[in-house]
């Protein structure tokens, strides 16, 4: 039985860890998502040899769902057996029955006596734990009869073209009409977020998707909460590959994205969708600028968070340093000592950035750009771009416009 193919056919399948354990507390063989702090990696040993031992009182046609008592987190096991003897543990998990929130944390800690200190590493982790993709039934069926049948290793079949669909039987509606004509409009909005969630500017991105059409009952008229989800999963895809685009890691995106689809799946308002569709561009945003800013100080991050959410606004230092209630002196020495730059750099290059967004992807007048960005006035503007570029907008936009 190869082992190390089912267990990455399963782990694939079910988006958990699986792992295979033989009669001698060897790992025969692993796949691995999670990554458990290193203060709970001696309870996730422990807990290997509580499903072991569970494992053993099930029958060799049983499966089980063990939820370990101390990280109250569930496991689906299995024995396999041969001869009327149990030679492997088969484990699929762990996965949470509920969300993890910051008082699921607080307990956690309190339940096991550990520092404070490990609270916001303890949240990240229990955030990262996936929902079971399928149900434990489907999950655990899925387990059975891959071990107890041959193993094949299939290969997808090759392309075929399809013929081209056929459109003619489309809602012709009012509405479907409208939302047509209003196609372009759509995907300039589509991909101003888009541009807003690479750089973390969460406050643009959300208000580029506010600014969208949404009118889309004709599609599922007698269903919109189906729609709505529909349409928050497009919305989830468009800002994870944004956000990867922006440098975040594609192994956190691919977390994030696993935790936002089984959100929106178990949503049963069109309230809680609407409130997940602003909480998967915030997120996506905060962890863009979290990773560009991961080697900075604390205090210096907020000033980066500060500026990528109000580059667009009058700016004074006066006005920084007493939303941060620190003293402006300090703010910008530390901001130097650790970026290079001074604060108002740093806020024209992010204000330049954007500029060239829009220069290259709208039709804007380049007055209309110069204060979208947050310049005070054209002259300002221009001088301060030329001097980055070394040639002016009107020749930027000539060299870089979407035609």
């Amino acid at each position: 039985m190869d082992f190390h193919k089912i267990v990455r056919f399963l782990h694939e399948i079910m988006r958990t860890d699986v792992l295979v354990i033989d009669s001698e507390d060897q790992v025969a063989a692993s796949a691995y998502s999670l990554k458990p702090p290193q203060f709970l990696k001696p309870l996730f040993s422990h807990t290997v040899q509580e499903l072991k031992q569970y494992a053993q009182q099930l029958p060799a046609d049983v499966y089980g769902l063990y939820e370990s008592p101390r990280l109250r987190l569930s496991f689906l096991v299995m024995g396999i057996w041969k001869d009327n003897k149990m030679m492997y543990t088969l484990s699929a998990g762990p996965f949470r029955k509920e969300p993890s929130t910051s008082r699921t944390a607080a307990e956690f800690l309190k339940r096991l006596e550990l520092p404070q200190k490990y609270a916001a590493e303890l949240y990240t982790f229990l955030q990262s734990i996936p929902f079971p993709v399928a149900q434990p039934t489907v999950m655990g069926q899925l387990m059975m009869n891959t071990c107890y049948a041959p193993f094949v290793d299939a290969h997808i079949e090759a392309f075929r073209e399809l013929p081209l669909l056929d459109t003619s039987r489309l809602a012709d509606t009012p509405s479907a009409m409208h939302a047509l004509s209003n196609t372009a409009y759509q995907y300039q909005l589509e991909e101003q977020m888009r541009e807003a969630i690479r750089t973390g500017n969460e406050t643009e991105a959300l208000q580029s998707f506010y600014d969208m059409p949404t009118d889309f009952a004709y599609r599922l008229p007698d269903n919109p909460l189906r729609l709505r989800k529909n349409m928050c999963f497009v919305l989830a895809t468009i800002a994870r590959v944004a956000a990867i685009d922006g440098g975040a890691s594609p192994q956190t995106v691919h977390t994030m994205s696993e935790q936002f689809f089984h959100l929106i799946e178990r949503s049963d308002s069109l309230k809680e969708v609407n409130a997940l569709q602003a909480r998967i561009i915030t997120d996506y945003c905060r962890e863009v600028r979290r990773v560009r800013t991961e080697n900075y100080s604390q205090n210096t991050r907020k000033i980066i968070d500060y500026l990528c959410l109000n580059f667009t606004s009058d700016f004074s230092l006066d006005g920084l340093a007493a939303a941060m209630n620190l003293h402006k002196n300090y703010l910008c020495r530390l901001f130097r000592k650790e970026t290079g730059q001074t604060i108002l750099e740093y806020l024209t290059d992010i204000r330049l950035q954007h500029a060239k967004y829009l220069l290259g992807a709208t039709q804007l007048p380049v007055t209309d750009i110069c204060f979208l960005c947050g310049f005070g006035s054209y002259l300002s503007f221009s001088r301060a771009f030329k001097a980055a570029t070394g040639i002016s907008c009107s020749q930027w936009r000539g060299a870089h416009s979407k035609k």
